[in-house]
């Protein structure tokens, strides 16, 4: 019997004893040939056969939520190897993400802007409901060439474009199973661990949920032997709460290297393998080793063989750029480079300020975090030592931090203001050009803070810049513990991480908003 959906929910009973009990229940996933022959007419009428442009390669981005460079290389060693070693993938080490959470960062590889300016771009500023259909997306570069789109996530409850978005009115891509996978998440979602503190399913029936997209990639490779073809695919199931989970990743995303090598795809095949931020919470990222590898996740390419000797130009600058700063936003120029051809050519598009570039392109040695929109907060590019969480000035820091977020609040008239309850670290850091000579009244002190507040137990980790008597937040502060229901009375994006709802206080607990407390009366002395 033909099938002409995505996919198929499959569920099986034995009938022998009489009771009908369920014996299988799973989703099983298609990819149409109708639509990828629309795609391979529309090749064809432009370039002819495909073995005519070997330039027109095919991508297959995977991503995986939540993995550190140095995690991936400590947790996976068996892919980082064969990844290095046998297929001469390149590890771009200065990768940094641009954003705090996933919705920043994918953004940025999939539309090259940051999430405040794609708020603001014409493609949502006049719309009521936040759908992205207009909006810049990459894989509409691709689409315009000829080339098969497909986009997925294991994760359907909250995946990137609905998270702070309304998605899509029409499907984005040739082929996108979310409402598949959604459905075998509704049937038979469930986790490994209930327990542990898993916030959502990994497994799909009998299957990992990343193994699901895992499949659905090699089963694209496939059926495209003769297209091009762009696929994007996210999978947050297994990492987005764990340290250590990336150990089961290493098996997965090496037999898929190893079958796309074997199958002979990686000949017309660029992929690329990337994460969005590292862990943002748990007790490793509390030391100073997880805060720095919060901020740099992994980035992983892979080339055709013979890419090297085609274009050496490009491959030499991609070869530079694995040392140099890098951010999210030079993915989305590189995916571009890849739609357009511009490597082939080696015609270079002008770089606009605070944007990225093609990595086709050599990544000037100078180029520092704010050439790239990476906000200071966010940028490694700094040396730092430790200082005392007695000091007063540290003291004064982290207060001053609370009568900035208390006021942010104050709007909210259900969230409690919070007070400190105890600095956890402090880094001074190192300053550079930060003191006009002369006068220590113009001296500047910027420190990297972790605290405590109450009530609810928030762990918030920030900058403060001091100067003379003041301070000043430097970008916004990161919550590193997570925080459940306790925002729950807010729907504010930025706040929500700081709230404490008044009706979870608990009736022996102090409310501050209740008694006659000033801005002033909070200890701001340096002395």
């Amino acid at each position: 019997m033909p099938i002409s959906e995505d996919g198929i929910a499959v569920t099986c009973y034995n009938s022998s004893q009489g009771n009908n009990t369920m014996v299988y229940q799973n989703v099983h996933y298609f990819i149409q040939q109708k639509r990828i022959e629309k795609k391979r007419r529309l090749f064809k009428e432009k370039y002819g056969s495909r073995s005519e442009h070997p330039e027109k390669l095919s991508v297959l981005m995977l991503g995986i939520d939540g993995v550190a460079r140095y995690n991936s290389i400590r947790q996976m060693p068996h892919f980082y190897q064969y990844l290095t070693e046998e297929l001469g993938g390149l590890d771009f080490r200065g990768y940094t993400k641009i954003g705090e959470n996933t919705l920043p960062n994918t953004l940025a590889m999939v539309v090259g802007h940051t999430h405040t300016e794609l708020n603001e771009h014409e493609c949502l500023a006049n719309k009521k409901i936040k759908n992205l259909d207009d909006c810049p997306l990459v894989w509409k570069d691709f689409a315009s060439e000829g080339y098969v789109t497909a986009y997925g996530e294991d994760i359907s409850s909250t995946n990137i474009f609905t998270y702070k978005h309304h998605g899509f009115h029409n499907e984005p891509v040739d082929f996108y199973p979310w409402h598949s996978i959604r459905q075998a998440i509704r049937r038979g979602g469930h986790g490994i661990y209930p327990f542990r503190g898993f916030q959502y399913p990994v497994c799909a029936g009998p299957r990992l949920l990343m193994s699901v997209l895992h499949d659905y990639s090699l089963a694209m490779a496939e059926e495209c032997r003769d297209v091009p073809y762009f696929s994007f695919l996210w999978s947050s199931s297994l990492t987005h709460d764990h340290f250590r989970m990336p150990r089961v990743v290493d098996g997965l995303l090496l037999r898929v290297l190893t079958q796309l090598h074997n199958d002979g795809h990686l000949n017309n095949t660029v992929v690329f393998l990337v994460s969005d931020h590292g862990l943002r919470y748990g007790p490793y990222r509390h030391t100073y080793m997880g805060r720095m590898e919060e901020k740099l996740p992994f980035f992983y390419t892979v080339f055709p063989p013979w890419f090297k000797k085609v274009y050496p130009v490009a491959w030499k600058n991609l070869i530079t750029n694995t040392k140099r700063l890098t951010s999210n936003l030079d993915i989305y120029e590189t995916l571009k480079s890849l739609a357009n051809g511009d490597f082939v050519t080696n015609t270079r598009r002008p770089a606009s300020p605070r944007r990225g570039q093609s990595l086709f392109f050599e990544v000037p040695e100078s180029r520092i975090c704010s050439d790239v929109s990476i906000p200071e907060n966010f940028c490694a590019c700094e040396m730092s030592i430790t200082a005392s969480i007695a000091d007063p000035k540290v003291i004064a820091a982290a207060e001053a931090a609370i009568i900035e977020i208390n006021l942010s609040m104050k709007i909210f008239s259900d969230c409690v203001p919070l007070r400190l309850d105890k600095v956890m670290s402090a880094r001074l850091v190192t300053p550079s050009n930060s003191t006009q000579p002369g006068s220590m009244a113009f001296q500047i002190f910027t420190y990297v803070l972790e605290f405590q507040t109450q009530p609810g137990g928030a762990m918030l980790e920030l900058k403060m810049r001091k100067q003379g008597n003041s301070y000043t937040m430097v970008g916004e502060a990161l919550r590193t513990n997570l925080y459940g229901n306790q925002s729950h009375c807010i729907k504010h994006y930025m706040l929500r991480k700081y709230c404490f709802c008044r009706d979870l206080l608990h009736p022996k607990e102090p409310d501050f908003s209740r008694h006659n407390t000033t801005d002033a009366s909070i200890h701001t002395s340096t002395k």
